[in-house]
C-alpha cells in the first residue's frame, strides 16, 4: 500500500488543506467519529474550522493522547488545549468531547473505558495525526514493540520535559479508522517523514505503519518533504 502524499508551499497552506478537507468531510458526513491531535501542528487549521459555526454539531472527538499526572485545570494538559482550540470555539457538546484523564487514579481501567467509549461511538471514522521528529504518532514512541490500544507509554524528550509518561491511543486503535489523515511540516520534520515514507515498516519509525494502511494521506510543506528523493 502506498502513503499519498499532498505537498503544500508552507505551513500555513497545509493548515487551510487540511482544515477544507476535514470541513468537506464533516458536511459530508456530520456524525463522524474523530481521532484528533493536541500540539502546535494542528492549531491553526483548528482556528480555521472554528469560524464555521456548527461544523462539528453532530461529530464525536476523541482527543489522541494525554499527560500523565496533568488535570484539565493546568494549561500544559492537552484537555486545556483541546478546550481553548476546539472544544470551545468549535461548540462540541462535552458529551462528545472526549479526553483521557490524566490523573486517573487506575490508569489501566482509564485505558479500557477509552477504548470502550471509542467502541460505543461506533468506532473511528477518521484519524488525523502529528508527527514527532523521531517518528512518534501520538505518544507511540519508537520501540521494539509497539501498543495495539490504548495504554501508558513511558516519554521521550521533548514531551518528557513536561511529564515523564502519558496515556495514549495505540497504533491499532490509530489505524483502525479507515480513512487517516497526517499532517507534518518544518525541517525538523524531515527525516521522520522520509524514513515515514520511504524507509521499512519498523516500530523504531511508528509512522512508518502508515505505509500499510489502505487510505493514508500525509499533508506536507516543502520543507518537510526536502530528505524526499524526487520532491
Amino acid at each position: 500500500m502506498t502513503i499519498q502524499l499532498h505537498l503544500l508551499s508552507d505551513a500555513t497552506a497545509v493548515a487551510e488543506a487540511v482544515a477544507s478537507r476535514l470541513a468537506g468531510w464533516l458536511r459530508e458526513r456530520p456524525a463522524s467519529v474523530l481521532a484528533l491531535p493536541s500540539g502546535n501542528t494542528p492549531i491553526e487549521a483548528y482556528a480555521r474550522l472554528a469560524d464555521e459555526p456548527g461544523l462539528f454539531g453532530a461529530a464525536t472527538v476523541f482527543a489522541l493522547d494525554e499527560f500523565v499526572g496533568l488535570g484539565a485545570d493546568d494549561p500544559r494538559s492537552f484537555a486545556a488545549f483541546f478546550q481553548t482550540h476546539l472544544f470551545g470555539p468549535c461548540g462540541l457538546p462535552p458529551t462528545r468531547a472526549h479526553v483521557l484523564n490524566g490523573l486517573a487514579a487506575d490508569l489501566e481501567a482509564e485505558a479500557r473505558a477509552y477504548e470502550a467509549a471509542i467502541e460505543a461511538a461506533g468506532g473511528l471514522d477518521l484519524t488525523l495525526l502529528g508527527l514527532g521528529a523521531n517518528g512518534h504518532i501520538a505518544f507511540n514512541e519508537p520501540a521494539p514493540t509497539l501498543g495495539g490500544r490504548t495504554h501508558v507509554v513511558d516519554l521521550a524528550p521533548p514531551s518528557s520535559a513536561i511529564a515523564p509518561r502519558g496515556i495514549t491511543m495505540g497504533v491499532g486503535t490509530l489505524l483502525a479508522a479507515p480513512t487517516v489523515w497526517l499532517i507534518a511540516t518544518g525541517d525538523a520534520k524531515a527525516e521522520a517523514v522520509r524514513r515515514m515514507t520511504c524507509g521499512q515498516v519498523d516500530p523504531a519509525c511508528p509512522a512508518s505503519l502508515l505505509q500499510l494502511h489502505p487510505d493514508a494521506h500525509v499533508f506536507l510543506d516543502t520543507a518537510a518533504a526536502s530528505a524526499i528523493e524526487g520532491i
